[in-house]
């Protein structure tokens, strides 16, 4: 099947152009066979006036012009292509009875009015999508059962597994070689997995960190090297935590400089005058057959054909599963407009700046590129890069998708008229939505975007370089390094959102030049309007504030456990803040606020603030939520490799005592305090393993660890259920409004829904 067998109905009008030996009668032509080049076909479709014309070609001459005025079914037709990894052929017809093998071979026939229907199965593949559908008839790409999603997969199969035992390997004498296999493959990933279980490199310790003595950046001290046994380093890897900056480095180890001591790096750690070592750098050692001490870890070993790979399997039948990312892009809409993906699974592409789970929308490719472009109700996950990465989309749409497990959750770039909305974005290592370079129009709205708070400088949402006018409707922002960091952006409006859980502060707001360069006291622009927000449980700040012509209005500034609501280089005279509620639950200071625009002016009222002509209206009240924690601390960031599972360290004064019912990085599991010095407390139950950088203990009390409720009587605040939001059930009608986890990517309970 193809574009033309839509019932075209023909007036086909022959011009005679040339003289062939292929056209002449039989009795005209010579005895001995001719050799005729193949006929090609040209067609070019004018949808203005539904005529189709059609050249018939040879290599170098005309033949005749066939012309076809054809009439197309009425819009809204759509032609169906079936797709089937298990019984389908990329000869067939791509018809239901006949469907392709590949989600490849049906794009090349996608056009406007057209759907892809997706069979259940892992597809192995790069899909390159350059479709063009219009705004009333889109091309469509979908799984065919919605409730067994099509998997489209950047990782390739590895199935020749050996037993390490008895190979003659040098690693056959581990001592549990007999649980360990290994198999050899021509590329060299940077992760594995079987299904959507990613399996961790082999590591030392097991848990937790190794302190640092010093280091020059080539040489690396620390007494706990003692427990490292074996002799020959080669293959290992140090993955360093360089705390001042927060920055993160993978170097080959070249080997001992001092057994027991001190390791010497293959290369710098960092640059000098970069970065200078601290006490509270930290690291372990990765990737070495020594460190392969349990199930679910493995380590790799390069090759002349690519690479080696070792691996303790949790269960021989996961041999049987085990895959590992190849392709750097898995969905490409590079080129593409009016195409919708609809109800598919997209993982495991593989680590490359360039990489992504879906993405490549370039609009200098043509006018039209980027234009309506809808992704709904797609699970994107474990890609090694950016889950999405949009770049110069236009009236696009990303609603009700799952976007988990990634390095970088969502990205859009030189964008114009996006809407976010109804999306459960978590747990990607590093930034959860980003919207940068000249993006225009963003919605981000009833999302809940949450913990990302873990490597980097992780922050829940992020902008950056000319964004412009961006709406932040009703949304939950919990749990992260920061909730949101906005900077180089001009008419921000963030409303009706519950923003909390930040370790740092909660919410920059960082208006600057175009260049880059926060614009300090000057107006540049027509600043942010925070309007109806609740901002609580944050470890720093709420709101530190660069930039002017700012205006916060019906706000809840909740502080539990941090410094202050609001503070940065401004004077009052350049901010418009009224009918506020602030409340402060075991604060870290009696500040409400501080502002240095003309010297440091700290607010510990409302009074303070009234007599400076802020905080016309407000109130210092309870806001009296239904259910939340006392207030927050953050884990000492000096002393993360000193905290063990049971044992952890925090910062500021102590807020604990013996009995209190405590949570770590709102993980809804509930665990009381044994012991407490001052510094630390020791839990039970312990944690699964030692924490790895700097997040959030949360204090309950005398009262257990339950689903948090921020429903209030109050009038300030946002008015959304938070509970509901958690649960990814952005109607509040009981179901889920976005994928279900993946099987394999565990589903963790929090304090605020799974």
């Amino acid at each position: 099947m193809n574009k033309l067998d839509k019932n075209i109905t023909c007036s086909i009008f022959l011009v005679y152009l040339g003289y062939h030996a292929a056209l002449k009668p039989h009795w005209m032509r010579a005895k001995a066979p001719q050799t005729t080049p193949p006929l090609r076909i040209k067609t070019q479709h004018n949808p203005a006036n539904s005529v189709t014309t059609l050249t018939i070609m040879k290599t170098k001459q005309v033949l005749f012009l066939l012309c076809a005025t054809a009439a197309f079914a009425l819009p809204g037709y759509s032609a169906d292509r079936f797709v089937n990894g298990t019984t389908g052929n990329d000869s067939n017809a791509g018809t239901k009875e006949a469907p392709y093998k590949t989600v490849t071979a049906a794009v090349q026939m996608l056009g406007a009015g057209d759907r892809v229907l997706v069979a259940p199965g892992i597809y192995r593949e790069t899909v390159a999508v350059a479709a063009t559908g219009t705004k009333e008839n889109p091309a469509i790409i979908e799984s065919e059962d919605p409730a067994n999603p099509a998997i489209i997969s950047g990782a390739d199969a590895i199935t020749d597994w050996k037993p390490l035992a008895g190979s003659g390997l040098a690693e056959a004498n581990h001592p549990h070689a007999s649980e360990i296999f290994y198999a050899d493959i021509d590329w060299e990933p940077k992760h594995f997995f079987f299904g959507a279980h990613q399996q961790k490199i082999a590591r030392l310790p097991v848990t937790g960190w190794f302190s640092v003595s010093s280091t020059d950046g080539s040489i690396v001290n620390s007494d706990q090297l003692a427990e490292v046994t074996a002799d020959d380093l080669s293959g290992a890897e140090i993955f360093y935590f360089l705390a001042k900056g927060v920055v993160q480095t993978l170097a080959p180890v070249k080997g001992w400089s001092q057994k027991g001591s001190a390791l010497e790096i293959d290369r710098p750690l960092f640059k000098e005058g970069f970065a200078t070592f601290t006490e509270a750098d930290r690291f372990y050692l990765q990737n070495h057959s020594s460190f392969l001490t349990e199930p679910g870890k493995w380590i790799h070993q390069k090759t002349e054909k690519g690479t080696r790979i070792f691996w303790w399997p949790p269960t021989k039948e996961a041999l049987a599963l085990a895959e590992a990312p190849r392709r750097i892009q898995v969905v490409s809409l590079e080129g593409s407009s009016y195409v919708i993906l609809r109800g598919l699974q997209v993982r495991h592409g593989a680590a490359d700046p360039n990489g992504f789970g879906i993405g490549g929308i370039n609009s200098r490719i043509s006018p039209d590129a980027g234009l309506g472009i809808i992704i709904d109700s797609c699970a994107i996950y474990q890609n090694q890069r950016f889950g999405l990465n949009l770049k110069g989309i236009r009236d696009g749409v990303i609603r009700r998708c799952l976007i988990v497990d990634n390095s970088y959750g969502v990205t859009i770039s030189s964008a114009r008229n996006v809407l976010v909305e109804e999306n459960q974005i978590a747990w990607n290592l590093n930034d959860g939505l980003v919207v940068a370079w000249d993006a225009e129009d963003i919605i981000v709205k009833k999302n809940a975007i949450h913990h990302h708070s873990r490597f980097a400088h992780p922050d829940n949402i992020q902008t950056y370089r000319g964004v412009k006018n961006y709406l932040l409707d009703s949304n939950v922002l919990m749990a992260a390094g920061q909730n949101a960091h906005t900077q180089q952006t001009v008419d921000f409006t963030a409303r009706n959102n519950i923003i909390g859980g930040a370790v740092a502060n909660s919410f920059f707001v960082s208006q600057s030049e175009p260049d880059g360069k926060n614009t300090g006291s000057e107006k540049e622009g027509g600043g942010y309007v925070i309007e109806n927000n609740t901002f609580t449980l944050f470890a720093n700040g709420a709101i530190p504030i660069y930039g002017g012509g700012h205006k916060f209005q019906g706000n809840i500034f909740d502080i539990r456990g941090g410094k202050y609501a609001y503070g940065g280089k401004i004077i009052p005279a350049e901010l418009t803040s009224t009918n506020n509620q602030f409340w402060r639950s075991e604060a870290r200071t009696n500040q409400l606020a501080a502002l240095s625009g003309e010297g440091r002016k700290v607010f510990n009222s409302v009074e303070d603030f009234q007599a400076a002509g802020l905080e016309e209206g407000s109130v210092y009240e309870d806001p009296k939520f239904a259910k939340v924690p006392i207030s927050v601390v953050s884990l000492d960031g000096k002393k993360i490799a000193s905290n063990s599972e049971s044992r952890l360290y925090f910062e500021g004064a102590n807020q604990f005592a013996v009995g209190d019912h405590v949570e770590y990085d709102f993980d809804g599991v509930d665990r009381v305090v044994r012991e407490t010095d001052g510094q630390s407390i020791i839990i039970d139950p312990p944690l699964s393993q030692a924490p790895v950088t700097t997040t959030l203990l949360i204090k309950w009390g005398s009262q257990p660890v339950g689903p948090m409720d921020f429903t209030t009587t109050s009038t300030h605040g946002a008015k959304i259920n938070f509970e509901a939001y958690m649960r990814a059930d952005f109607d509040n009608d009981g179901k889920r409004d976005v994928p279900e986890w993946p099987a394999g990517i565990q589903s963790p309970r929090r304090s605020f829904g799974p």
